[in-house]
């Protein structure tokens, strides 16, 4: 293997490293379109589920409809280029998803460990101002919900708050992934429209 060094005088906007092919003009979006392209069906994600001992598999195409269902979602909650998306989710399907959904409408996503509780989750949310957290409403016994409820007061920038799994009693700027993260097959080019 050969080790290159570039020196001070090597092009800042990265053509050298374009040559070398280190880097490239292709995001994961694209390459997750030219996944969907070549093969639709083929099994993008298999995500199984310790504790409740289900799988399920995801192809490319439907992690694609995935992708535009929750970056049209997030538009239509105010989150645009650069804004702030926290995500506390364990290794769960939606993840992924969630993180390409980002990617489509250039946000940022502020991955947060589930096991963290309020006093690390408060002080990610309120350093990064996130607009969307986005976790599950229980996971290994312990309530999210319960603890966003506590920590929003303190957080401005919060607005919404969608939970996996949750079930009815939801709290003003709550909501549930499949309601909040919705798509309407009639509305499509509006959404991508939205999106775009």
């Amino acid at each position: 293997m050969t080790v290159k060094f570039f020196s001070a005088a090597s092009r800042v906007d990265g053509e050298a490293w374009r040559l070398e092919g280190w880097w490239r003009d292709a995001t994961v979006v694209d390459d997750l379109q030219r996944a969907i392209k070549s093969h639709p069906d083929k099994t993008a994600i298999i995500a199984a589920r310790y504790f409740s001992r289900d799988i399920t598999r995801i192809s490319y195409a439907e992690l694609g409809m995935y992708m535009e269902r929750f970056a049209g979602a997030l538009r239509e909650l105010g989150v645009g280029r650069e804004q702030i998306v926290a995500v506390q989710l364990p290794n769960w399907w939606q993840f992924t998803a969630l993180a390409l959904a980002c990617a489509r409408i250039g946000a940022v996503l502020a991955p947060i460990p589930p096991d963290y509780r309020r006093r690390e989750v408060e002080f990610i949310l309120g350093r990064t101002e996130a607009r969307v957290y986005i976790g599950p409403a229980t996971w290994t016994g312990f309530s999210h919900r319960d603890m966003l409820r506590e920590t929003a007061p303190a957080l401005p920038a919060l607005r919404h708050r969608v939970f996996i799994g949750a079930g009815s009693g939801l709290a003003e700027g709550e909501a549930r992934l499949r309601r909040a993260l919705r798509f309407h097959p009639v509305g499509r080019a509006l959404h991508r429209q939205r999106v775009e």
